[in-house]
């Protein structure tokens, strides 16, 4: 490089200075091309998958999710009622469990870069009926587990004889089906075959086992006394004393269950009183059969810690008319909490609710296919409540 001359000055700095204003120092710097990289330009965010509306059960969780693109790193920050829930600043949001005051509320998440900005559409919140509470086998035994994922392994359709027994481990399991046309051979003595399906809980889930026995009818005295243990819940029951024979359906939990049995036998009459009794003290009806005598079995559970209140309503129906009085039942807020009877007597739905708890709850109803995984219109699990054999196979499920 020369050096040009700066008025009578010509020290090295002064030489430096008129080099880089001139732009001389581009010759000295090294062999490159000269050319610098260019950062590619900023892009805004835009969401791809919108926060869908959710009917969730009182007592569960709803859980909201986005999905957006732009330059990273992005922020979240999801609003309830237009107010910002705090630490709500994921790609997901899960509520506290519903209230029946959250109904109707509506969730929106705005989505930030650097740049930009982006607010989600609104998704609302619906407060379906009240799911039970979690560990209360007593009540719609499929959504004591999340729904997604169960019986994705396979399940059971099968059938429990008489004299026999079987067991399904990490599975739930539907009531017996019960009914005066496809479980016994009248008048022939340990021919009937009840018919039942079972679910494998969802993958990582465990802790609960589905049982089915099927045994002469002199018996069941003694077979009660193996299952009357505080982490065993009876959930069908049915009685065919002209057949000699009997079957039942229960539930076990690897955990201490804190479960309570009783037997009540009554008269048909003294049904309604005897359930609403029981409801007032915290106790549920799991199962109901009469006997050879015609007095109605039921047996009921309370449970460790529940003071809870429950209203009741109990329908004997003709078995034509089942599906109406099931259909009565859900209407006002009922669980179908147990089923069962015969031609001759009629067959007995109870219903069971946490007091003042009025919301319909959904019912399927299907025939003759049997299942006990109907589609699911909303994030509840639907369980099987009845399957009646009466001019056919009638399957109800409720939600």
């Amino acid at each position: 490089m020369v050096p040009l001359p700066v008025s009578g000055h010509t020290s090295s700095r002064a030489f430096i200075l008129i080099a880089v204003v001139s732009g001389l120092m581009i010759a000295g710097c090294g062999g490159g091309s000269g050319s610098t990289s260019v950062p590619p330009p900023t892009q805004d965010v835009v969401i791809t998958t919108q926060p869908a509306s959710q009917s969730v059960p009182i007592d569960r969780a709803a859980t909201f999710t986005v999905a957006a693109t732009g330059t990273a790193p992005l922020s979240y920050q999801w609003s309830k009622n237009g107010v910002e829930i705090a630490r709500a600043t994921a790609a997901s949001y899960t509520t506290p469990d519903v209230s029946l005051a959250d109904s109707g509320s509506s969730f929106v998440v705005t989505v930030k870069n650097a740049s930009s900005s982006a607010t989600s559409s609104t998704a609302k919140l619906t407060a379906g009926a009240r799911a039970p509470k979690k560990g209360d086998l007593r009540l719609l035994l499929a959504q004591q587990v999340d729904a997604p994922g169960l019986g994705e392994a396979g399940g059971v359709t099968s059938n429990i004889l008489a004299e026999s027994q079987t067991s399904f481990g990490n599975s739930i399991g539907s009531p017996l089906g019960v009914g005066s046309s496809g479980v016994c051979v009248s008048g022939v003595e340990y021919d009937c075959s009840w018919p039942f399906s079972v679910e494998n809980l969802p993958s990582g889930v465990t802790g609960l086992s589905m049982f089915y026995e099927g045994h002469d009818y002199p018996s069941f005295d003694w077979d009660l006394q193996s299952t009357s243990v505080p982490n065993v819940v009876i959930t069908s029951l049915d009685f065919e004393p002209a057949e000699n024979a009997y079957a039942m359906s229960w539930v076990q939990t690897a955990a201490a269950g804190g479960f309570d049995f009783r037997r009540e036998a009554v008269a048909a009459s003294q049904i309604q009183d005897t359930v609403a009794q029981d409801g007032s003290v915290s106790r549920v009806v799991t199962a109901v059969s009469f006997d050879n005598s015609g007095q109605a079995n039921l047996i009921s559970y309370g449970w460790q810690g529940d003071a809870t209140v429950y209203e009741t309503e109990a329908i004997i129906s003709r078995p034509q008319d089942v599906a109406t009085a099931a259909t009565t039942l859900a209407g006002k807020g009922y669980i179908i909490s147990a089923f069962g009877g015969d031609d001759t007597d009629g067959y007995v739905l109870i219903g069971t609710r946490v007091k003042g708890d009025t919301l319909p709850r959904s019912l399927s109803i299907s025939t003759p296919t049997y299942t006990s995984t109907p589609p699911n219109p909303d994030s509840a699990y639907f369980t099987t409540v009845v399957h009646l054999f009466y001019n056919g196979d009638t399957v109800i499920t409720e939600q």
